[in-house]
């Protein structure tokens, strides 16, 4: 998805539009409840929200949502091997 926002927002560059990028983590949702896992680090609903709409406002152009533990913890998911990331997550 990251590269599918780099294509929108380029040509975006010279216009007051702005593009960015959200990474969310797990915030709870009636989508994730249906699926019946409890993964670590989930965040309520309303503070998800709230974050999604601080990031969106700041318009900055890469956001994780929310910024704690997910900024973090993007940098031990990009050097984790994937076998232990799985169990991780």
């Amino acid at each position: 998805m990251t590269g599918t926002t780099t294509e929108i927002s380029e040509p975006r560059a010279l216009t007051p539009i702005k593009v960015t990028t959200l990474l969310p983590g797990y915030i709870e949702s009636e989508i994730r409840d249906e699926h019946g896992r409890n993964p670590p680090y989930v965040t309520k609903a309303g503070v998800g929200a709230k974050a999604l709409f601080k990031a969106v406002e700041s318009e900055t152009a890469k956001a994780y949502v929310p910024a704690f533990p997910w900024t973090p913890m993007s940098f031990v998911i990009r050097a984790m091997p994937i076998g232990r990331l799985k169990k991780l997550i």
